[in-house]
């Protein structure tokens, strides 16, 4: 394989294995994003891996590895990073759809999950190594309803709030919102309403328009957006 800036992948695999226990799970991490590991200069002060944990029994492939390959080569490629904390909309695409071009989707499994928070790993937040530490991230999917509220509030005091309900922080593409779980969804408005947003900024849809008489005529959205805007 040749470098991500020659050509090349932007993670040299993504490990997979199943995890027993109560709730089993499949964890897939990414090999060879960190310096660590691809000791390449553009690399230079990366010390992080990508995780993502999918309860068992529900489909992988091929769009699970497909999912943190594409989130790691959208970071080499634009600069940018997905740090504990973030909250990053997917617009509206299901995770298990975003990697793949648009006459791919159907063939995808569909899922309400169309947005991404990013925590630290539960089970494995650092790896030492003989080239030194690589802490692992942790990407956990959110559904429309949970996606507006991390935009409303905080996505850390989101990520908190999921974990007492799903502590292993796992992306399952069949559930349904936390949001419509009557304690989960108290629990949440409750302290957004005491401790207001963290958010500096959010993104609506917006129209405008100039009439024959010179006015200008702005469209602001309706629905959950206008919620959101409130």
């Amino acid at each position: 394989l040749i470098s991500f800036d020659q050509g090349g992948p932007p993670v040299w695999s993504v490990g997979m294995v199943d995890v027993a226990g109560p709730t089993p799970y499949t964890l897939l991490v990414t090999y060879g994003f960190s310096h660590a590991l691809s000791p390449e200069s553009f690399r230079e002060g990366v010390t992080h891996e990508y995780s993502l944990a999918v309860p068992k029994g529900l489909p992988l492939s091929p769009w699970a590895d497909a999912f943190l390959r594409h989130q790691t080569r959208y970071i080499l490629t634009q600069g940018a990073d997905i740090r504990v904390n973030d909250c990053i909309p997917l617009r509206g695409v299901p995770m298990t759809r975003v990697p793949f071009q648009p006459e791919h989707h159907a063939m995808m499994p569909n899922s309400e999950l169309i947005g991404v928070l990013c925590a630290e790993d539960p089970v494995l937040p650092t790896v030492h190594t003989p080239h030194g530490a690589v802490v692992i991230r942790r990407l956990l999917g959110i559904d429309g309803l949970e996606l507006d509220r991390a935009e409303t509030w905080s996505p850390a005091g989101l990520i908190e709030t999921f974990k007492t309900v799903n502590p292993l922080l796992l992306s399952d593409i069949g559930r349904t919102s936390f949001m419509k779980n009557p304690a989960f969804a108290a629990a949440v408005n409750a302290r957004a309403e005491d401790e207001g947003s963290s958010m500096d900024a959010a993104l609506f849809d917006v129209a405008w328009s100039l009439d024959d008489a010179g006015r200008v005529r702005v469209e602001l959205p309706v629905g959950q957006a206008a919620k959101r805007l409130l």
